[in-house]
């Protein structure tokens, strides 16, 4: 058997997970495979490596390495597959005392980086998880112990991830999935897409299932895509999460960061703070506008924790179109805005039964830093790429086109929707088309909205035109 070089390597990664070298990782299972073998057992083949290693005293269990290399952050190499030989496991430990003597990726002390393409991680049909037994606090605490995946086409899937400070990050690469993973005790971070040397771009975080958070669940830090060849980009679709403190956060530390995300199809709610977007913009030369772009469609949100969140929060000058979805039942409002304005494009939404208000601006924005289109209005959600340059949007899509309306507010608490800007004279939210709590416009404006609004014409329903 090979101990170093290329084949060698294949032992390292395995390693932190199976307990050797002193990690600390063991499996407690009810249902395990097992053989006769020593407990460091490596057997090389051709195309198949395996890993045996204690249940604590008597079980065995397994893991299968398929083909590739899999290295440390002092490499970067090709991947393989990462398999389980068992089934309704939970394996406990932590990289606590981990010291990387290289850190080829800043401080990965006590943490993991994993570099290299083409890995695949895959607990299908396996009940496996990996839960952090270690000493740190499950609190809000920053760059803290991660498992951090850096390079191209990796996919992590079919595991629960639970209870680790920082959770799993895909760094900076391209055409990465995480998919199906559970993690039901989230603290600063269940899943992040950022990194050193370009955020992630082309990639997807898919039916994954969350708990309740300290923090965020799922961070979305804008920056330049990977190796400056565009724009971050990412989806998230299937989400379901209960009782995070912040499900989804879009934010950037800086101006100018040109990145794109789509949520969609996703399930928010529980005692929690909906979905966070924000993406600052820029509009300084030489780069003119640029910022962050998002699409939200297709999901549902109905929180009930206290504060302002309620359903969403947008902010930061994020420019999004938000469509298809149902924000109800909140404590506070279906859509809350926060600093520095947006500009956002809303149609075919339903806002019902939210305690504080269906839709409010923020008291602090400007006419000329907010602009929402609820329908008839002409926001250009495109100002930040006006040449298609980065986002790849036609020049048919690049136009400005107004909302078509055909929001539903009903049953919303102070008012379906809020002009809350506080400059003289009020800018007028554009909100035509839409159906209201009241079915003829001097109503609307007398009972349904606040502040500046118009709401001329309502909407038509074409099966009772």
């Amino acid at each position: 058997m090979k101990r170093g070089g290329h084949n060698g390597r294949h032992v390292f990664l395995l390693r932190r997970f199976a307990g050797m070298g002193g990690i600390g990782f063991e499996p407690t299972t009810s249902c395990v495979s097992s053989r006769r073998s020593k407990p460091t057992e490596l057997t090389a083949l051709k195309r198949a490596y395996i890993v045996s290693f204690k249940k604590y005293k008597k079980a065995r269990v397994f893991i299968r390495v398929k083909g590739g290399s899999i290295q440390d952050s002092s490499n970067h190499s090709g991947g393989g597959r990462i398999l389980f030989g068992f089934s309704n496991t939970t394996i406990y430990g932590n990289w606590d005392t981990r010291i990387d003597p290289i850190k080829t990726w800043g401080d990965s002390n006590g943490k993991y980086d994993w570099v290299g393409d083409n890995l695949i991680v895959d607990g299908e049909d396996k009940n496996t998880g990996f839960y952090y037994s270690g000493s740190l606090s499950c609190g809000q605490a920053k760059n803290q112990q991660a498992w951090r995946i850096h390079g191209v086409d990796n996919i992590v899937r079919n595991i629960r991830w639970e209870r680790f400070p920082d959770g799993i990050h895909m760094r900076h690469g391209m055409r990465n999935l995480m998919e199906g993973i559970t993690n039901m005790v989230v603290c600063e971070d269940t899943m992040t897409f950022n990194g050193v040397g370009g955020a992630c771009q082309y990639c997807t975080s898919r039916n994954n299932t969350f708990g309740s958070s300290v923090d965020k669940t799922q961070m979305y830090l804008t920056a330049e895509g990977w190796r400056g060849l565009g724009p971050a980009s990412a989806v998230i679709c299937g989400m379901h999460s209960t009782d995070a403190s912040q499900s989804i956060r879009m934010t950037s530390s800086e101006g100018g960061r040109k990145s794109i995300l789509i949520v969609r199809n996703s399930w928010f709610g529980g005692s929690a703070q909906g979905p966070r977007f924000g993406g600052k913009m820029d509009d300084s030369p030489p780069n003119g506008i640029s910022g962050a772009f998002c699409i939200f469609e297709n999901n549902y949100s109905t929180t009930t924790k206290g504060g302002s969140c309620g359903g969403m929060r947008i902010g930061e000058g994020i420019h999004m179109i938000v469509r298809n979805n149902i924000l109800e039942n909140s404590n506070s409002y279906g859509v809350y805005t926060y600093s520095d304005g947006a500009s956002v494009r809303f149609e075919h939404n339903i806002f019902r039964n939210n305690a504080e208000g269906g839709v409010i601006t923020g008291s602090n924005d400007t006419a000329a830093n907010i602009n929402y289109d609820l329908g008839g209005g002409l926001v250009d959600v495109w100002e930040i790429d006006p040449a298609g340059t980065f986002y790849g949007a036609s020049a048919a899509a690049r136009v400005a086109v107004p909302s078509c309306g055909q929001n539903t507010f009903q049953g919303n608490g102070v008012a379906d929707l809020i002009n809350n800007i506080a400059v003289s004279p009020q800018p007028v939210v554009k909100a035509e088309n839409n159906f209201w709590d009241h079915s003829d416009v001097a109503s609307v404006l007398a009972n349904d909205v606040s502040g500046s609004v118009d709401v001329d014409p309502l909407g038509v329903d074409p099966n009772s035109p």
